[in-house]
């Protein structure tokens, strides 16, 4: 926006079905924290989703939470869903349907617009009106403390309109140096300032006259913003200043050299900025971000921004309109730096980075970056199915058609095939255990890996199909008393591993699962407590050790279907279940009470892609779904890997519309 001189952040009371899960997190929260641009949830509308045009000139948002763009074929108020075009210019009155700037009058809840041909209009409990107009161009329109409407032109200096009445008029006269005025406005202390074609001017309070303020360059100023502290900020053809006292001003971050086309500042002192050919750029304690079409903004021509009281950004370009909203979510593609979009597998290693296993290759998100693992080495085109780490921190990658490696964190230090150890190159899922050895889920059944006494790797192979009738193994564990669980195409086994003075003999037990709605394939099994937990086809499992027992959760238990891919538990104890329809979370006080039969149905929440998610499949994979040992939960996606922190679910989205 050009200038604000109080934004009133107003719900807006849109009918989005993006709009409930984003709200504003409140300042207040120890959980708050400044997210990256790139974390944000990105919504575009162009001329396909309704917009008269794709040039959106300035935002603003009015008391009954509409959003209203100036554009190139009319004032344009959006509820959300539907864009409302005013381009009759019989019912407006406007002499032009181009608008290039609008208003919004706290003091009735006016809209004001103007800008081709000098037209100005009030639109005003659903009647338009017109006021004088000011030709040829205006260039920009605001409200003062007194509702007085101060309008900028292109040849006839400041005008001032009192009760929609014009009252004065400011030009060369009262001391301007230029009649084409690109933005005016008064400040808290009564000043007006003037910006022009030919530098930045002054009339103080009280005062008859202009000054010129000698401290900016003799230059087109463009936009005007006053800070928190009451500072000014000034954007210019070539970067920004600020002022330091009165009349005196100095750069302000001179290593943006951008022209500034808009200003605009949050509560908490984020300073965004439009520029005009490098798209948008924000500055806080962190930093300075930037954001371009490199990013998926739309285009680099960035012409307003503002935000609601849900904290959500209004971005206004040249390409349509952006909206940059919180989430519960924040997802990771290769835009971030993935070395590929299609994740099936996800660790952690002991210093907390999360390693990310896709289609293409390995990277590692930590606190400062996403980066390849392993880059320029056979791992950085890798299709990774399964990840796993053992006690002395090496890393055991499974692949789709290359076997098994071992990173120790610098070098690949072994790597089996089906040439050598293994019977099949398809890894989709690895259990680890210091003892025992390593377990592989393969097509041909389990292979275990192990190193004799002579510290020579050897296998042995676990075949499936005379218990189960399937040697397809799509998930196993090793649970605490060192029993191997697997499912394959045909059913869920146990399998007791019995050491030998050379090897190991295996006792394999079938699990009946008929009386849980005919359950047969598990693509992920974990254990909590004294449970284990199996994510099917036919629904959550739930096995309780001690006491040898089942349980199922699916539709009969109130769950919107009975598919699930994989299963995992946050810092705070709430089920997460992965389904290739979005992650459900089950809050922890509900599925105990179901579990214990205190209660007959199950509370849960569903997540889309509304919420932050680039895409809701949840994929299957070793595994699809991690809790990391802060307490978030991890996804695996078909676009990317997606996080979320429990805590924010009951900070985000808690804010009801005004009525």
């Amino acid at each position: 926006m050009k200038y604000q001189f109080s934004l009133l952040l107003v719900t807006l009371f849109l009918s989005l079905k993006v709009s409930v899960a984003a709200a504003f997190v409140d300042e207040n929260s120890a959980e708050n924290e400044i997210r990256p641009l790139s974390d944000y949830l990105i919504r575009h509308w162009e001329t396909r989703d309704g917009l008269p045009h794709n040039s959106i000139n300035e935002i603003i948002q009015d008391d009954k939470g509409y959003l209203w763009f100036a554009t190139w074929q009319g004032p344009t108020r959006f509820n959300g869903r539907r864009f409302d075009i005013y381009d009759n210019l019989r019912e407006t009155g406007l002499p032009d349907i181009g608008m290039y700037t609008l208003a919004y009058s706290p003091c009735d809840g006016s809209v004001y617009v103007a800008g081709n041909r000098g037209g100005i209009a009030r639109f005003y409990d659903g009647h338009w009106q017109t006021l004088q107009s000011a030709p040829p161009f205006v260039n920009d329109l605001a409200i003062d403390r007194n509702c007085n409407l101060w309008v900028s032109t292109s040849t006839l200096g400041i005008l001032v309109y009192k009760n929609n009445e014009r009252i004065a008029q400011f030009t060369t006269e009262h001391g301007l140096d230029s009649m084409f005025i690109f933005d005016s406005f008064v400040d808290s202390d009564g000043n007006l300032w003037a910006a022009t074609n030919k530098g930045l001017q002054v009339k103080k309070a009280g005062k008859s006259k202009f000054i010129d303020i000698t401290t900016i360059p003799e230059d087109v100023i463009i936009t005007l913003f006053e800070l928190n502290d009451n500072r000014l900020l000034v954007g210019t053809e070539k970067g920004l200043y600020k002022q330091v006292n009165d009349t005196e001003f100095e750069p302000f971050k001179p290593e943006i050299d951008s022209r500034i086309s808009t200003i605009f500042q949050t509560a908490d002192d984020q300073i965004w900025l439009g520029t005009y050919q490098d798209g948008l750029l924000r500055i806080n304690q962190s930093g300075i971000e930037r954001l371009s079409t490199k990013q998926g903004l739309p285009n680099n021509h960035v012409l307003d921004i503002i935000q609601d009281k849900e904290g959500s950004f209004w971005v206004a370009t040249h390409g349509g309109l952006v909206q940059f909203r919180d989430s519960l979510f924040a997802s990771y593609t290769t835009k971030n730096g993935l070395t590929g979009d299609y994740v099936r597998a996800i660790a952690e290693n002991k210093d907390g980075a999360i390693i990310v296993g896709s289609s293409v290759g390995v990277s590692v998100i930590d606190e400062f970056d996403i980066s390849p693992l392993a880059a320029d080495t056979l791992l950085s085109n890798l299709s990774v199915l399964s990840l796993a780490y053992d006690d002395e921190q090496k890393l055991y990658i499974g692949s789709y058609t290359d076997g098994l490696y071992i990173w120790d964190g610098e070098n690949i230090t072994r790597h089996f095939t089906s040439d050598g150890l293994l019977q099949s190159n398809e890894v989709r899922q690895i259990a680890v255990d210091e003892q025992l050895g390593i377990f592989l889920a393969t097509p041909n059944g389990v292979t275990h890996l192990y190193q004799n006494t002579q510290s020579t790797w050897v296998s042995q192979h676990i075949p499936l199909e005379d218990v189960l009738s399937n040697d397809f193994v799509m998930a196993l564990y090793l649970d605490k008393n060192e029993k191997l669980w697997v499912s394959s195409g045909a059913g869920v086994a146990q399998i007791e591993i019995v050491a030998k003075e050379e090897g190991f003999n295996y006792q394999i037990t079938p699990i009946d699962l008929t009386h849980l709605n005919n359950a047969q394939l598990a693509f992920h099994i974990t254990e909590r407590g004294d449970y284990l937990w199996l994510a099917t086809d036919r629904g959550l499992i739930v096995h309780n050790i001690n006491k040898n027992s089942w349980q199922i959760f699916n539709r009969d238990t109130g769950l919107p279907f009975d598919n699930f891919m994989s299963v995992a538990f946050d810092g705070d104890g709430n089920l997460w279940l992965g389904s290739s329809r979005g992650p459900i979370m089950v809050e922890h006080d509900s599925f105990t009470e179901v579990l214990n039969g205190q209660a007959d149905t199950l509370d849960f929440q569903r997540y889309t892609e509304v919420d932050g998610l680039e895409s809701a499949q949840i994929n299957t994979g070793g595994p699809s779904i991690l809790e990391s040992s802060d307490g978030r939960i991890w996804l695996a996606t078909s676009k990317g890997i997606s996080v979320v922190d429990p805590n924010t679910i009951t900070e985000i989205g808690n804010l009801p519309p005004e009525v």
